[in-house]
C-alpha cells in the first residue's frame, strides 16, 4: 500500500512454478472494480520465472507485496499469508487462476448487505489446452444460509464445494477461532473449510460466475499419488474430530458419511487410475481393501476425538512405476 492505512480485502496468492500462467491472474486482480486491497504474492520456494513477474507487479503497483519463503506447500503458504495481511476480509486466489473484474466488489458488497462472515460466488472450468470455457453446474442457488445448512451443503460437497479460492471471509473467523490451513499435501482447504462454516454465522451465496478455475496437466488434482489419496480421507477424519470434539457430531453425523461414501468412491476410480498410470497392479488389491478399511474407520461409532489431529490408521502404497512391454 501507498500510505499506512489499512486495506479493505487481503488477496492472498501462493506461488509455485505458475510462470505460464501469473502474469494473467496478477493482472485479473489488478483489474478489479474495487480497488481497495492488498496483494500478498508469496514465493513458496518456486524454481521457475515466476517471481521475476511478481517483482515487476510490486515495482509498478503499490498494491502488490512479493514475499519469499522456502517451499513448505501451498496450506502453510497460505497461514504465512494470513499472518502477514492487514485487511478486514481475506479471499485466496491459486496462482494458476484469474477472476472476473467484479470478484472483489460482489463479494464484499454480499458480506455486507447480507450480514455474512462469507460469500460464496460460482466458478467456470477454463481448459488451458483448448482455451474453452465451462460454467460449474449444479451449484447451490444464491440466497443466505444459517451455520447448519451451509456446513450440510459443505460437507455433502455436491452443491458448494470446499474450495478456498471462490469465497471471502472476515478477518476474524481466522483469528478467533485460532483457524488454519492443516500440513496436509492435497485437500488441506477442506479441512479449514469445514472449520470456517462451523464457526459462522451467515453464508451468502451469489448465482454469478466470477471466478475462472484453469484446468491444465500440471495441477495438483491432475498427478493424485497415494500420498493425496490417503488426505483426502485424512481431511475428512480431521473434520469429524473438530466438530465432535465441540459436541455436534450428531447434528452433522449423516453429512459428514455422505462425504466418507464420496471419498471412497472417488478414490476408487483414482487408485485405478493411480495403478494404470503406473503400469502396475501389484498391490492394486490391497489399495482398494484400504480404501474401504479408511471409509468405515472415518464412519465408525468408536471414532474418540481427540485434542490434536488424528493420526491416519493406514496408508495407501504408491505402484512403482513400470515400462510398457
Amino acid at each position: 500500500m501507498s500510505d499506512n492505512r489499512k486495506p479493505l480485502i487481503s488477496v492472498i496468492v501462493p506461488i509455485y512454478n505458475v510462470e505460464k500462467y501469473l502474469e494473467r491472474c496478477l493482472s485479473s486482480i489488478q483489474k478489479q472494480t474495487l480497488t481497495d486491497f492488498e496483494v500478498l504474492m508469496i514465493n513458496d520456494g518456486t524454481p521457475d520465472d515466476s517471481v521475476r513477474i511478481a517483482s515487476k507487479f510490486e515495482k509498478d503497483d503499490t498494491r502488490f507485496i512479493l514475499f519469499n519463503k522456502k517451499n513448505t506447500g501451498v496450506g502453510m503458504t497460505r497461514n504465512f499469508g494470513i499472518q502477514h495481511s492487514h485487511g478486514d476480509y481475506l479471499v485466496f486466489i491459486d496462482s494458476d487462476d484469474f477472476i472476473s473484474p467484479e470478484y472483489l466488489e460482489v463479494l464484499y458488497r454480499l458480506c455486507i448487505d447480507k450480514n455474512a462472515d462469507i460469500s460464496v460466488c460460482r466458478y467456470f472450468y477454463f481448459f488451458e489446452k483448448s482455451g474453452k470455457t465451462f460454467p460449474m453446474p449444479f451449484l447451490t442457488r444464491g440466497g443466505v444460509f444459517d451455520r447448519d445448512s451451509a456446513l450440510k451443503r459443505l460437507l455433502h460437497d455436491l452443491f458448494m464445494r470446499s474450495f478456498p479460492w471462490n469465497k471471502m471471509y472476515k478477518r476474524e473467523l481466522f483469528t478467533e477461532n485460532n483457524i488454519s490451513f492443516p500440513a496436509l499435501r492435497c485437500f488441506e482447504d477442506v479441512a479449514a473449510m469445514c472449520r470456517l462454516f462451523f464457526n459462522s454465522e451467515r453464508v451468502a451465496v451469489t448465482s454469478r460466475y466470477l471466478y475462472h478455475y484453469v484446468k491444465h496437466s500440471e495441477s495438483a488434482m491432475s498427478t493424485l499419488n497415494a500420498e493425496k489419496l490417503g488426505d483426502f480421507y485424512h481431511c475428512i477424519i480431521m473434520t469429524r474430530n473438530y466438530i465432535k470434539a465441540h459436541g455436534e457430531y450428531d447434528k452433522f453425523r449423516r453429512s459428514i458419511n455422505f462425504f466418507a461414501n464420496k471419498a471412497y468412491i472417488a478414490n476408487v476410480y483414482n487408485i485405478l487410475q493411480m495403478h494404470s498410470r503406473a503400469n502396475n497392479r501389484e498391490d492394486l488389491k490391497k489399495n482398494l481393501r484400504i480404501n474401504g478399511y479408511l471409509c468405515k474407520f472415518t464412519k465408525s461409532p468408536h471414532f474418540f476425538a481427540m485434542k490434536d489431529t488424528p493420526p491416519m490408521p493406514n496408508h495407501f502404497i504408491q505402484p512403482e512405476k513400470k515400462e510398457k512391454a
